[in-house]
């Protein structure tokens, strides 16, 4: 049987996670190269952001967020300015609501007098997500909309990001072969033709905006060192990644830790804003009550993955814990026991069970608990 290698991680990397771990801040710029940080929190656990400006002049910002302590889904927050005043809507999608994989990760075109969110949903439970799209007019209410928009036949498709460049809609998304987007494009929002899967200096991308002449898209890099980038585009097909950083990490404020990422652009009145995301601090005066007893904070990357998975813990104190990794039937399938986790760090999990045989493609959950806490989290495991 092969051994659980411990090892400690140097990067930390921002990683796909719970909207409760994250929290959404604000940067602003004149030119939309250079970025300030406002020090602004728009919601205190949220995640994959994007923006529009609305047929009312208003900022409609969509994310990941907690509908309760214990349930996340698509949520809208409305700002007259994009700064301050905003108010707050669960996105319910009829039609969704029995999908094992329920809608996540929005991304708006506000278009024709109409919103269109894409999102990710796994409405059969086959383990490889797809985009999906609904229509409203307000915002707020969306109706689905029939079909698929894009689906990769036994890979997963993960938070899509799209941009109309004059007639036609380019579409990125995440799932790809490492260092990868999924491409493809769209002459009316519904029906997409792939396209070879896009690379840009390993930037994840995240969203993009129209110029007055041209097009930028900003992304991240899942990779130290990281941050937040752009692309430049003249015609919306070829792409140049543009010199620097358009924001990296700065712990000096207290309420950003371990990266930056998923930023979401607009342009309202003057200025371009910035909504990106950013590891909630550990310690300090942003932490919750829970954090504060003794709690442990879990994190894996890849994810989804062909060959493993890293685990990556964060604790107060150093702490003994059980770790079980079950499938999505509920059997265990690996076990370890008394292990003792230092304050930071971290193993690998090479997805063998416990008789050494690779485990088969699929979601498992990696949980560690002890007499006082229990932590789970979600790993998909692709071929």
């Amino acid at each position: 049987m092969k051994k659980i290698a411990l090892i400690t991680f140097i990067a930390l990397l921002p990683l796909y996670s719970q909207p409760l771990q994250h929290r959404i801040l604000i940067a602003t710029s004149t030119n939309g190269l250079d970025f300030v940080r406002q020090n602004i929190i728009v919601v205190d656990s949220g995640d994959v952001p994007d923006a529009v400006i609305g047929p009312d002049s208003q900022v409609y910002l969509y994310f990941q967020g907690l509908w309760t302590p214990t349930f996340d889904g698509i949520m809208l927050g409305k700002s007259p300015d994009g700064l301050h005043n905003w108010q707050f809507y669960q996105i319910q999608i009829p039609g969704t609501q029995n999908w094992p994989g329920k809608p996540c990760d929005p991304d708006i075109i506000f278009k024709n007098d109409t919103f269109r969110l894409y999102f990710t949903g796994d409405p059969y439970n086959d383990m490889h997500p797809e985009t999906y799209s609904a229509v409203s007019l307000d915002g707020i209410n969306f109706a689905l909309e029939p079909g698929v928009r894009f689906e990769v036949s036994g890979q997963p498709v993960l938070d899509p990001s799209l941009l109309w460049t004059g007639d036609t809609l380019q579409y990125f998304a995440g799932g790809a072969p490492p260092f990868y987007n999924w491409h493809a494009h769209s002459l009316d929002g519904i029906n997409f033709t792939q396209e070879p899967n896009f690379f840009a200096e390993s930037l994840m991308l995240a969203n993009g905006i129209k110029l007055n002449t041209g097009y930028r898209f900003f992304g991240f890099r899942n990779l130290p060192p990281g941050g937040i980038r752009s692309l430049y585009s003249l015609d919306g097909e070829n792409w140049t990644v543009e010199p620097g950083y358009r924001l990296q990490l700065d712990t000096t404020s207290g309420l950003e830790s371990l990266a930056v990422k998923d930023p979401a652009i607009v342009f309202k009145d003057t200025i371009f804003i910035m909504y990106y995301v950013t590891r909630k601090p550990l310690t300090g005066i942003n932490e919750s009550k829970y954090q504060m007893d003794n709690s442990i904070n879990l994190e894996i990357f890849p994810n989804p993955s062909r060959n493993g998975f890293g685990i990556q813990w964060h604790s107060r104190i150093p702490q003994v814990f059980s770790m079980r990794i079950f499938d999505i039937t509920g059997a265990l399938v690996r076990k370890w026991d008394n292990i003792l986790l230092s304050k930071s760090g971290g193993f690998f999990w090479d997805c063998d069970n416990k008789y050494g045989v690779s485990v088969q493609p699929g979601i498992y959950f990696i949980c560690i608990e002890n007499n006082a806490i229990r932590k789970k989290i979600k790993a998909i495991f692709i071929k």
